[in-house]
């Protein structure tokens, strides 16, 4: 039995009545909180599109997709996790067609939205570069060293 003057509680001891149960606030889902035209809750995809056909066309929509995206950034972790998971929604959606020698050939509304996002990458501060590399810390170290590494075409042990 503890001393009177302890400080320790026993979950018996505990008097539940007296505290108001915390209501947990619901969280919103990716697909709701970036009602994005590419996205499709229903079968949870961030890349859920069809081409059309005419490549010109959709690059352009692509393009406007990108365009879309980056308007929609909030600056959170989520957001930031969000290309990732386009680009694999993107590569499990398959080619929509194949070049003469067999190699996937990507549409018109990939290479739109992908070359907006490499765009936006250019106008990229390199001291934003440098905070993103200072939160990653040895994994950015890591990459640096191994990209040298592939540079200077040696194997990485």
């Amino acid at each position: 039995m503890p001393h009177p003057d302890s400080k320790v509680a026993f979950i018996k001891d505990y008097d539940r009545s007296t505290k108001p149960a915390r209501k947990r606030a619901k969280v919103k889902s990716q697909y709701d909180k970036h009602q994005l035209p590419f996205f499709d809750k229903a079968s949870l995809s961030t890349w859920s599109v069809k081409p059309t056909g005419n490549y010109s066309a959709d690059c352009q929509t692509g393009h406007a997709y990108a365009l879309e995206f980056l308007r929609s950034c909030d600056r959170t972790v989520g957001w930031t996790s969000l290309l990732g998971q386009m680009v694999t929604d993107m590569i499990g959606a398959g080619p929509v067609e194949t070049w003469p020698n067999g190699r996937a050939k990507a549409s018109g509304l990939v290479i739109g939205f992908m070359r907006t996002i490499s765009q936006a990458l250019c106008f990229v501060d390199p001291a934003e570069v440098t905070l993103i590399e200072a939160q990653h810390g040895r994994e950015a170290a890591w990459v640096r060293e191994e990209m040298a590494r592939l540079r200077a075409g040696t194997e990485g042990t």
